[in-house]
């Protein structure tokens, strides 16, 4: 029993090291002692685009000089979104995107949102963004989950 019991604890000690050396070279690696939001953050950073908090997003959804992009799938936008928000989603992105790059400058400010902090979308979006010489684009993390959490105010149905 003694032995068996041996053997589990080196299978499991070994299973620890081998996904803890995965996970430290794997490019979508979990940041151990960080929040979602600070990891979020941190990728946003990377990519070229500024986090920001609701209070941007807000300013975003009332200042129509501000391009406020959602990037989570049609069906979910046309549900509901941040008012002044269009529909950029990031499964369909290139389509999308050439719908609004009439109206897209390079130093456009843009705010990017998907669904909340574990969502990714709004990083995809605003990484597109960057690459395609977009410079002032910034991704508000709290997303939609955050907007609704606050009783804000979101629209309904398709974009123009």
């Amino acid at each position: 029993m003694k032995g068996v019991l041996r053997r589990a604890a080196l299978v499991l000690a070994a299973g620890g090291i081998v996904a803890t050396a995965g996970n430290a070279v794997s490019p979508v690696g979990l940041a151990w002692g960080a929040t979602p939001r600070q990891s979020a953050a941190a990728e946003a950073r990377e990519l070229g685009a500024e986090p920001v908090e609701i209070s941007a997003a807000r300013t975003a959804s009332r200042d129509r000089t501000v391009l406020l992009f959602d990037a989570r799938p049609r069906a979910r936008y046309e549900e509901g979104h941040l008012p002044g928000a269009l529909s950029l989603p990031a499964r369909s992105l290139d389509e999308a995107l050439a719908k609004w790059s009439p109206i897209l400058a390079p130093d456009q400010p843009i705010v990017v949102y998907c669904a909340g902090e574990r969502c990714d979308d709004s990083l995809r979006v605003a990484e597109l963004l960057v690459n395609q010489g977009y410079g002032n684009v910034k991704v508000f993390l709290g997303g939609y989950a955050e907007w609704k959490l606050r009783g804000l105010p979101v629209e309904k149905g398709s974009a123009p």
